[in-house]
């Protein structure tokens, strides 16, 4: 089961419903959850499991839509916006893999 460290903002947003696909480097790792690990609050780690629905590879090109773009990052306002959101947290990397995902 592949568990992902994320930021506080992104794990609100996942607990929101407003991010359902997920985006990371390398190829998908094996498994039909995900446990996303945001930081500390009360000296405990906030958690939160997600089914995984699907899972794609390919470049970020191939991954990201003007259709899907706000599932992945739902504070971009645009395809490329939402690109080089991914890109600043993974500058050198060209291999990626979405996971589709529901709470």
């Amino acid at each position: 089961m592949p568990s992902f460290m994320i930021k506080l903002e992104v794990f609100k947003w996942i607990k929101d419903g407003l991010k359902t696909i997920e985006i990371r480097k390398g190829k998908a790792f094996r498994g039909s959850q995900i446990v996303f690990i945001a930081g500390v609050r009360r000296g405990e780690m906030v958690t939160l499991k997600a089914k995984i629905l699907d899972k794609k590879e390919g470049s970020l090109a191939e991954l990201l839509t003007e259709s899907n773009f706000k599932r992945a990052i739902p504070i971009a306002e645009s395809l490329n916006e939402a690109i080089a959101y991914v890109q600043n947290i993974y500058p050198n990397e060209t291999m990626f893999t979405s996971y589709y995902f529901e709470k």
